[in-house]
């Protein structure tokens, strides 16, 4: 059998048995791997209520953490929540979803996505997984585009020159108008060379891309809606591994999971910023489509 866990790896508790249901989400620590184990594959050790556990576990109660990053983050942290540029502090953390809740100054609470928040110290370096900031990237003679908020985006220019401080790479782009301005490595983004191979490998190539866009749009978005899902349907729980649901409920999930869908898109960018849709008008279009729906089953019924 092959682990997926070493000594030492951080991993998240997420099982069904009932008895350590009440331990999902909590951060462990692998601390023993048992090769010769019939029942369990490894023992973990985590903190409960102010005290140190160690258990056995299997491999399948266990998650992978979903973003290292969350890792840098404890409770009561004061962090930059960069949407507002203001100081919040952590309030929860939820390892299951890689989200955190931060707390305002004026006590406000809200669910973000790490890639909001950065560290105070270091110069106020972004959270980033692999600290994006101070990593170069690019190196001088690449073909770069731009990607900012003001006059200078979606300009295609040359990396002439870089320089590299504790808090960053910067680097100086000259632009085919003889311009040249100095961007950071979020700024940039290499120029995608006119593929060799065939028009389906470009359309995957552009798919690809759109998939990425809207992933940063609504975020985890399945995984999410699939929790949701989950504890909504635990009313037609029949075993371990089955549902026993009526057939008209069929429609009302498969509308719930799109609506869930917008929910999960609002929850990942509260401010809209960047936003060409409205999740609420999108909101408000699925509700619609859902009265339709009963007011047409009632019709055949009656």
């Amino acid at each position: 059998m092959s682990y997926r866990f070493k000594l030492g790896d951080k991993v998240v508790i997420n099982t069904k048995a009932k008895d350590l249901s009440r331990l999902n989400g909590i951060l462990a620590e692998i601390v023993k791997v048992l090769p010769d184990s019939n029942y369990n594959d490894y023992v973990i050790q985590y903190s409960y209520e102010g005290e140190i556990v160690t258990i056995k576990v299997r491999d399948e109660e266990l998650q992978e953490i979903k973003d290292d990053r969350i890792l840098q983050l404890e409770l009561g942290q004061e962090v930059i929540y960069t949407p507002l540029d203001i100081t919040v502090k952590i309030d929860q953390i939820n390892y299951l979803y890689g989200q955190v809740a931060i707390r305002f100054p004026d006590d406000g609470v809200q669910v973000v996505g790490l890639e909001t928040l950065r560290l105070l110290d270091e110069e106020s370096v972004a959270l980033n997984k692999d600290n994006d900031l101070c990593i170069q990237k690019f190196k001088v003679g690449d073909k770069v585009k731009t990607k900012t908020d003001d006059d200078y985006n979606n300009l295609t220019g040359t990396i002439m020159n870089l320089k590299s401080y504790n808090y960053g790479t910067e680097y100086t782009v000259m632009f085919e108008d003889g311009r040249d301005t100095v961007f950071n490595n979020k700024e940039l983004e290499f120029v995608a060379e006119k593929s060799k191979s065939g028009r389906f490998t470009e359309i995957a190539l552009e798919l690809g891309q759109f998939t990425d866009e809207k992933n940063k749009q609504y975020g985890s978005s399945v995984d999410a809606t699939y929790e949701m899902i989950k504890v909504l349907m635990e009313r037609y729980t029949y075993d371990e591994e089955n549902y026993l649901m009526p057939k008209s409920l069929l429609q009302h999930i498969l509308l719930q999971v799109r609506m869930m869908d917008k929910q999960n898109r609002l929850f990942n960018n509260p401010s809209g910023k960047g936003d060409s849709e409205s999740p609420y008008k999108d909101l408000v279009g699925y509700s619609l489509i859902g009265v339709d729906m009963v007011e047409r089953n009632n019709e055949k019924t009656n």
